[in-house]
C-alpha cells in the first residue's frame, strides 16, 4: 500500500488548498504538470520547500506565486511539501499547512501586476 502525503497545492489564479496524494514521483509530476524542480525558499521555515514545473518558463505556464527572496515568479501549479533528514517527502503538519496556505495566498501573482 502506497503511503499518502498531506501537501498544499497552489494553482494559478486559485487559492492554495490542502490535499492528500499518493507519495509518488508520478503524482508529484501530475500535480505540477510536468517534470518537478525543488525550490528552496526562505518564505518557509526549513524543511519545507516548493516543487514546481521545471520547464514552466519554456512552456509559458501561467504566473502563480511571487517568491520575494528569489525575486522570481513561479509559473504553473506548485506544491509545498516537507522533507525529512534524508530528503524524502513527508506530510505537512496542520500548522505547517495553514501557514503555507496563508503565505501562498498572500504572494499570489495576478497578471495585472
Amino acid at each position: 500500500m502506497m503511503k499518502k502525503l498531506n501537501i498544499v497545492v497552489k494553482r494559478p489564479s486559485e487559492p492554495a488548498e490542502v490535499i492528500e496524494i499518493d507519495n509518488s514521483l508520478r503524482e508529484l509530476q501530475r500535480l505540477v504538470e510536468g517534470d518537478i524542480e525543488w525550490v528552496h525558499t526562505s518564505i518557509f521555515q526549513h524543511p519545507l520547500g516548493i516543487y514546481c514545473n521545471e520547464e514552466g518558463y519554456r512552456l509559458k505556464l501561467n504566473a502563480n506565486v511571487w517568491i520575494p527572496d528569489l525575486d522570481v515568479v513561479v509559473l504553473g501549479p506548485i506544491i509545498v511539501v516537507q522533507a525529512d533528514a534524508w530528503g524524502n517527502e513527508i506530510s505537512l503538519t496542520d500548522m505547517q499547512a495553514r501557514r503555507a496556505i496563508e503565505i501562498l495566498n498572500a504572494l499570489s501573482y495576478t497578471e495585472t501586476e
